[in-house]
């Protein structure tokens, strides 16, 4: 008996938007956002509700060190 796989290269999700993403790491990181004691808290939930803050890490794989900053569409606040 043999058992065997054609393991893709990559996988195609389709269309998607970033508030879908953004509810998704709402919903696993809601306690640690919720436990940060921050005067913006509202506006950070809603950021990364909307999917505004939802990566860590730039397309170059280089960590954000402003994460936690709202990037506003035209901003490159997410490249630094």
């Amino acid at each position: 008996m043999r058992i065997s796989a054609e393991i893709p290269n990559g996988i195609d999700i389709g269309d998607y938007n970033l508030a879908d993403f953004g509810q998704i790491m709402f919903h696993f990181c809601k306690d640690i956002i919720l436990a940060t004691n921050n005067p913006n808290l509202d506006e950070i939930i809603e950021a990364v509700k909307r999917g505004d803050t939802t990566f860590l890490y730039d397309t170059n794989g280089r960590f954000l060190e402003n994460s936690m900053e709202i990037v506003t569409e035209g901003s490159d606040a997410s490249l630094h």
